[in-house]
């Protein structure tokens, strides 16, 4: 994508990263240009909230990939990009990141870890009580791609139907409307 910049298609630019995003995983585990991207352009994609996968464990995965195209020089970006990933929704894995050399071998990822654990003990502990919890960055969802759409339906209440009209120019989760008594109404995700 960085060379897109440099003859100004931002166009092509944005539609490159959207593909990205939708199809990371493919991406990251088949293309070797996946492992060629600069640190920061790795960063930023995987801070994506867009970013689809269903699992942050591909996420993890994608970066041990990246990383070891290029050890000796890319084993200390792990701690940054550790930072990037939700590690608060690896649940169960997250003793898989905790235990690898990369982590382990650098003091750095030690509060990212214990941020972790420390949420994970408290979501554990609170959904012992009935209680909620702030949901911090390392746990915030990313939107999931295979619930977007973008058809639009009408429901006639006199003919008890529904009619699929155009549909909107890009694909949309959790969007809702209601119409009642000459009032509309939306609820947008």
């Amino acid at each position: 994508m960085c060379a897109h910049r440099r003859v100004f298609c931002y166009k092509l630019e944005a539609d490159s990263r959207r593909y990205l995003l939708r199809y990371f995983v493919t991406v990251a585990t088949q293309s070797d240009e996946f492992l060629h991207l600069p640190l920061e352009e790795l960063n930023s994609i995987i801070l994506e909230d867009e970013l689809n996968v269903k699992s942050e464990e591909v996420v993890w995965e994608a970066v041990l990939r990246w990383v070891n195209y290029e050890p000796d020089s890319r084993w200390q970006h792990t701690v940054k990009l550790m930072g990037s990933i939700r590690l608060g929704l690896l649940d169960t894995q997250v003793q898989n990141v905790k235990d690898h050399p990369y982590v382990t071998g650098n003091e750095g990822s030690r509060p990212i870890i214990i941020e972790t654990l420390k949420f994970l003990y408290d979501l554990e502990m609170i959904a012992q009580r009935d209680g909620e919890v702030a949901t911090p960055e390392i746990a915030r969802p990313r939107v999931p791609h295979e619930e977007c759409m973008n058809s639009v339906e009408v429901f006639d209440p006199d003919t008890n139907q529904w009619t699929n009209l155009a549909p909107m120019r890009s694909r949309r989760s959790g969007v809702s409307c209601i119409a009642y008594h000459n009032k509309a109404g939306t609820d947008a995700n």
